[in-house]
């Protein structure tokens, strides 16, 4: 199977996600248990095909309980400490896990093992240490469906650091760092 850019994606499978969460609960201990928690559900976050929604939301000083309770049946809880406002956004880019192999690279060609945790639109690009792209693909990634990208660059990678950046809709990106000897 070809994604948008034409890049093969390997087996696409279904995968269950125990660790998806139900809801997450944001108390603030100082005012007390009698005002309302703040409460984030799986439908603020996604839309409908999985996507995610713009979410944004603002803890003021204080100390919070966070609860985080999973699709599993598991409860996390954790203490916060806010020393300053702190704006909260959810970003597209904690929603994708990427693994590289093999590192170091051999050759001018390895995987890259995708797994989305909503539908993504995401534009990959490899550059070397002096910030030249050698490769580049806009992907698409449903929810829940993992895949396997296989890169193969048409001219020599060049020996030293390689940069792997995978950039999302909302602006965030992240990178990992790959070798080729």
């Amino acid at each position: 199977m070809l994604d948008a850019a034409g890049c093969n994606v390997a087996n696409p499978v279904s995968f269950p996600a125990p660790y998806h969460f139900v809801n997450i609960s944001i108390t603030d201990l100082f005012k007390g248990f009698g005002i309302p928690p703040i409460v984030i559900t799986n439908s603020d976050i996604f839309n409908e095909d999985g996507s995610v929604k713009n979410v944004n939301f603002t803890l003021e000083p204080s100390l919070y309980l966070s609860t985080i309770v999973l699709s599993s049946g598991i409860t996390v809880h954790k203490i916060l400490e806010i020393q300053e406002p702190l704006n909260n956004q959810i970003l597209q880019k904690d929603f994708l896990s990427a693994t590289i192999y093999p590192n170091p690279i051999e050759g001018n060609s390895f995987n890259i093992d995708l797994l989305p945790f909503a539908t993504l639109k995401v534009k990959y690009e490899l550059y070397d240490n002096y910030g030249k792209i050698h490769y580049q693909s806009d992907i698409i990634l449903k929810k829940d469906r993992s895949a396997t990208l296989k890169i193969k660059v048409d001219h020599d990678i060049p020996s030293g650091i390689l940069i792997n950046r995978f950039t999302f809709e909302d602006g965030s990106y992240f990178t990992i760092q790959t070798i080729k000897p």
